[in-house]
């Protein structure tokens, strides 16, 4: 009987102990080194502070980044550029009168109205579904431990 939950427990244990971390630290990296922050810093953060609390807070700290992607191109830009530095285009609206970068209604350099139909498309946020799996993962794989351990329990029991 002992022997069934051995079977069962160790293969469970290894993916707790070894692949999730693994799946994190791959995550994080690819994520961080997207963003462009320190990629090794964060995977190292997230993966040595216990508890998922170093995932956590690069998820808070990651927020600040730039999120933001180029329409044309579909790389990284930041919420400041007017132009995209990878293929040159327009990420804000440009005044009619001066040609400087508008965010409203008004150029806040010369003061003319800007029609909302003058402008350049703005920057996409990237969409992240990598994220949604891992949390699922990190909810169903406790989950489906705690229903096989039960099971094991059950089966010595017997």
């Amino acid at each position: 009987m002992a022997s069934i939950s051995v079977i069962v427990i160790v293969p469970l244990l290894v993916v707790c102990i070894l692949l999730i971390p693994t799946l994190i630290g791959i995550y994080i990296y690819r994520d961080a080194k997207a963003r462009h922050m320190d990629a090794v810093l964060w995977t190292l953060v997230a993966l040595l502070v216990p508890s998922f609390i170093g995932l956590i807070i690069y998820l808070i700290i990651r927020g600040n980044a730039s999120n933001l992607a180029c329409p044309r191109c579909k790389k990284p830009v930041s919420a400041q550029y007017a132009l995209c530095p990878y293929c040159g285009v327009n990420l804000k609206a440009s005044c009619p009168r001066c040609g400087a970068p508008v965010d409203g209604a008004f150029c806040q350099k010369c003061g003319a109205s800007v029609p909302e139909t003058h402008g350049a498309p703005s920057a996409e946020p990237k969409k992240d579904r990598k994220l949604l799996g891992i949390l699922i993962a990190a909810v169903l794989v406790p989950i489906a431990l705690f229903v096989v351990g039960v099971v094991s329990i059950g089966l010595l029991w017997r």
